[in-house]
């Protein structure tokens, strides 16, 4: 389902939130453990996964929140987050360019 290679694009409230590297569930059903890396801290949170699909997956908190996660295609990278980053990220060709660049950047 998840896979930790890969760079996800993550929507609270279907509002774009940030990225998300290093993406790992543990366990299942309620007792889902989800961790991550957002660019500037790792972050965890419990819960349980509540849709699955080829490109990505939801995941609901106990506390309620729902937390879309949507693999890194080159076209939703540049509609959604390369307007909020600062600085030279470069033009990436393929989407596994884009994924191992993130990844040597901040892992």
């Amino acid at each position: 389902m998840t896979d930790p290679t890969k760079l996800y694009l993550r929507f609270e409230s279907g509002v774009y939130a940030g990225l998300a590297l290093n993406v790992n569930i543990e366990g299942e059903g309620e007792q889902a453990t989800l961790t991550f890396y957002d660019t500037n801290r790792g972050r965890m949170f419990r819960g349980s996964v509540t849709k699955e699909a080829e490109d990505g997956f939801t995941f609901q908190r106990t506390t309620g929140e729902k937390i879309e996660f949507r693999k890194a295609t080159r076209a939703l990278f540049d509609k959604y987050a390369r307007p909020e980053i600062e600085g030279n990220v470069p033009a990436f060709q393929y989407e596994q360019d884009l994924h191992e660049w993130y990844r040597r950047r901040f892992l």
